[in-house]
Parts: structure tokens; C-alpha cells; sequence
């Protein structure tokens, strides 16, 4: 709905340029710290039922179980209780989404923190490898749960490692308290000084390591940071998570230290790109839907997130000043017990000059499968992915097999139309969303593919694609091995 509003308001957004002058973009920071410090009063004063003489043992493992305002409602409106019944259930393959690396994800990425990731190191494993660090092993501590573990409600984390191609220490230190008697407001405080990349949405830590060792294959793209962060996270509802956050960091170029690869050729490994270095602060806002993959109406699920980068005010020390904004939307529709319909909807707009990290970027891994990787760049983004599965069976018959196994006898086949635009980079907008009056049917790069899915064990599959760009079948497929979804 909301890329949609993007395409068919664009005249409406030529009328009212003027409506998104400077004046209205150095107020819009301060009008959403007014919103979250609304939402933080709400959530602590009007929301919490719990009784605050209530001895702390009889509390409810979710904050949310016994709130009369948010959960009897959206148990009503969203069948949650039958939500839960639908996913112990869901052990068929059609609605199963096995993958090697964590399970929920939002518009960052897979991620164990789906909503607020975007604050957290999104290069999380202890034991990595790519072509800036080579191997990189560390270790680390989780940030504090919203379920406190034993009245905890204060935590310190962290994490530190060495690279040992980038001969680099990689380190980050936080501290997160959570507040209110429904303990459903979170304010933290992060320093990082890590190797972080903008394209974890594409792919994913784990799968990303194994394709670079072993096959050359490393389609991220990094640079080191530097700086400090304050934040507060906002939990209005078991399904709703609201972020706002300051970054102040300066980033720093990093260039390819290997090209080694178990068994792929010394060429795979491309170089990584260079980007604008320079100290950045921005206000980040993050809006986030998560339903834990449980299927709404016994057919519907429903999960996305909008995000704005804020950082086009006057009076931020910062030596880019750009607003961003993204939104990513993503669907199941489960035609029968054997066949389900996937989309994932994203589309963004940018204001002001972004640094180079910052572009808005299409092709290959994830995006438009059939095109070289980031072939496509500028400052206004629109991205469709859509996918027909068809299982061989309704559900499993067998247990599983420990250990990697192939199960050729419940494989999945898929279709997929990757649609996808992007404007031309060459003149900034100075306007939100002005690059949307390039917008043209025409201009839509469209590839069509086929993969199939075989399960290894429970939790994982092993994919394999192949993509053809819809205006020139005769150059081959692209071929694609993959460990995760596309989304």
C-alpha cells in the first residue's frame, strides 16, 4: 500500500514542494522526540495495568499477557491465541521458511533483534569470514530482553574481536535499562568502533561467510565506523516496536585484504568499494510490524517497517546533510496446504546530497536476481519480489534426520518476478520523493526465475536458482546457490 502511494501521489508531491521546505524538515526531528516521549507517557501511565505494589515474582514472562488495553483487543482483532496454535502446527513445508541463519528478520535483515536491529552490530557472528577481515573471530553479549531474566531490568553488552587479514581489534560497548511497570520502554546507550555494511537485507552473516570462504563469493559491502549512539525503543503491543535513536560516528574507507576461497578462483573475490568518509550524525526513527510468522485468517500473514534517517538539520555537526527514508512490506498468502504465495514490497526516497554508503542500490544477490550486483543506483527506489511455492506434500510424514541430510522426497519448487527502479542518481532531490517524476512503466526492470528447495533438517534448506532478465532471454540464466530466502 504504501509503495503503491508512492507511485500513483507523485503529481500530489509535485503540488506541495514547498510544503517540504527547510523549515518543515528542521522541525520533523523534533516533532517525532515529541512523538516517543508521547508514546513513552502512554505506554507507562495509560497502558500498564500491572499494579505497581505487585510483588515481582508473580510477573507474567511477557510484559504484554495481562494488559486489558493491547492484548485483549488484538487478541480479539488478530486471533492471537490461534496464532500460536497455526505456528505449532506449521511444520509443513509450505509455510516453513528454513533458513541457515536467524530466523526473523525486518528491513535490515535477518536478524535475532527484528525492529530495533538497525542499533545493534549488524555483523554479529563471533566467527566470520570475509574479504576485509579474513577470519575474524571475537565474542560477544546479547542486549537486554524484553522479558527480564530474574527481575534484570539493567544489563551491560557487548563485543570484541580480532580480524586477523584487517590486523584489526573490532569492539562495541553498551548498557540498556528498561522502564515502566509493563517494562515496555527501553533507553540505551552503544559505542562501536566495528566493520558494519548497509546490505545484510540482501543476504545474511551466516550464508555470506560461507559463500566468501568457500566459493569467493562476498556480497557484502563494508566500512569501519566509529562513534556513539543514545536510544530508546517503545513497545506499544506484543507486535509493535517503535525506534528513535542518534547517531553521531565517523566512517571510514576499508579496502579487500584477501581473495582466498577454498575452492572458487582468486577472481571472485571483488574489491570493496570505497565510500565518502567523513563524521555523520543523523537521527534514525524505525516503526516496525512483527507478527513471530504467525498466519493470519488461516491464510494471511502480514510483517514490514518504515524507517527515516534525519539528518539534514542545521544544526547537526555533520558533513552531509541528507534525509532518507525506506519502508519494506512483506506477505504470505497461503493458496492451499501445498502452494503459497510470497511478496516483499520496499521502495525509498532520499532528500539532500547522501554519501556514496548511503545510495539506494539494485541488483543481483536478493533484489533483481538476474542483473550484476548493484548495477542500478540513485536517490529513489522501488522493489517488488514476488514467489509462487508449490510443495510436493501438505506435511511431513517422517521425522527428521540429525545431521546434514537431504530429503529429495519433500523438495519445493518456486517461481519468481523480481520487479525493480531506481531514478537517475546524477541530480540530488531536494524535495521528498521529487525522483518518483522520473517514474515510468517502461523504465521497470523485470526478471523472471525458476528454484527449487530441498530440506536438510529442520531449520535449513538447500536452494537453487536460476534468473533470466525478462528483455533478453538469450544470454544464459544467472544461477544462484542459496542457504536462505530471499526474504
Amino acid at each position: 500500500m504504501i509503495l503503491l502511494w508512492f507511485y500513483y501521489d507523485i503529481n500530489l508531491v509535485t503540488d506541495y514542494r514547498n510544503f517540504f521546505k527547510n523549515k518543515v524538515m528542521k522541525s520533523l526531528t523534533l516533532l517525532t522526540a515529541i512523538l516517543f516521549a508521547g508514546s513513552l507517557l502512554f505506554s507507562t501511565n495509560l497502558v500498564s495495568a500491572q499494579d505497581p505494589d505487585q510483588d515481582p515474582e508473580e510477573k507474567q514472562e511477557d510484559p504484554f499477557d495481562d494488559d486489558p488495553f493491547f492484548q485483549t483487543p488484538l487478541q480479539d482483532f488478530l486471533q492471537y491465541e490461534e496464532y500460536e496454535r497455526r505456528a505449532r502446527e506449521a511444520d509443513s513445508l509450505i509455510t516453513s521458511k528454513r533458513r541457515i541463519d536467524f530466523p526473523p528478520r525486518d528491513i535490515t535483515g535477518p536478524s535475532a533483534y527484528p525492529g530495533p536491529a538497525d542499533l545493534y552490530p549488524n555483523i554479529p557472528l563471533a566467527l566470520r569470514y570475509n574479504r576485509v577481515d579474513g577470519l575474524f573471530l571475537g565474542i560477544r553479549t546479547r542486549p537486554l530482553h524484553w522479558s527480564p531474566d530474574r527481575g534484570r531490568i539493567m544489563k551491560m553488552y557487548g563485543s570484541i574481536g580480532y580480524g586477523f587479514q584487517s590486523r584489526d581489534w573490532q569492539y562495541s560497548i553498551g548498557v540498556e535499562r528498561l522502564f515502566g511497570y509493563n517494562q515496555n520502554v527501553k533507553f540505551g546507550l552503544l559505542y562501536r568502533n566495528l566493520l558494519v555494511t548497509d546490505d545484510m537485507w540482501r543476504t545474511a552473516p551466516v550464508e555470506n561467510s560461507l559463500s566468501a570462504f568457500f566459493a569467493g563469493y562476498d556480497f557484502l559491502d563494508y566500512y569501519n565506523v566509529e562513534g556513539i549512539q543514545p536510544y530508546m525503543v517503545v513497545r506499544t503491543g506484543p507486535f509493535f516496536e517503535h525506534t528513535l535513536a542518534f547517531k553521531s560516528e565517523d566512517h571510514f574507507s576499508t579496502v579487500r585484504k584477501t581473495r582466498y576461497s577454498l575452492f572458487g578462483p582468486r577472481g571472485n573475490m571483488r574489491p570493496n568499494p570505497g565510500i565518502d568518509e567523513g563524521h555523520i550524525q543523523r537521527f534514525m526513527w524505525t516503526t516496525g510490524f512483527h507478527t513471530g510468522g504467525f498466519v493470519w485468517d488461516e491464510r494471511f500473514s502480514l510483517s514490514g517497517e518504515i524507517r527515516a534517517e534525519l539528518g539534514d538539520l542545521t544544526w547537526l555537526d555533520s558533513d552531509f546533510a541528507y534525509n532518507r527514508y525506506e519502508a519494506e512490506v512483506r506477505t504470505d498468502y497461503i493458496l492451499d496446504p501445498s502452494a503459497v504465495l510470497r511478496l516483499r514490497a520496499r521502495g525509498g526516497s532520499s532528500t539532500g546530497v547522501m554519501p556514496v554508503q548511503r545510495n539506494f542500490a539494485l541488483g543481483g544477490i536478493s533484489t533483481l536476481r538476474a542483473r550484476p550486483y548493484k548495477s542500478l543506483q540513485g536517490s529513489d527506489m522501488l522493489l517488488i519480489n514476488t514467489e509462487l511455492h508449490l510443495s510436493s506434500r501438505h506435511r511431513r510424514e517422517r521425522p527428521y534426520v540429525e545431521g546434514f541430510n537431504i530429503d529429495w522426497s519433500e523438495f519445493l519448487l518456486y517461481v519468481f518476478l523480481d520487479a525493480g527502479w531506481i531514478n537517475d542518481p546524477d541530480v540530488p532531490n531536494t524535495v521528498f520523493m521529487e525522483g518518483f517524476n522520473e517514474f515510468d512503466i517502461d523504465n521497470i526492470k523485470t526478471d523472471l526465475g525458476v528454484g527449487v528447495s530441498l530440506p536438510i533438517d529442520r531449520m535449513s534448506a538447500l536452494r537453487f536458482e536460476l534468473a533470466w532478465p525478462t528483455e533478453d532471454f538469450s544470454d544464459g540464466p544467472a544461477f544462484w546457490v542459496r542457504f536462505n530466502p530471499t526474504f
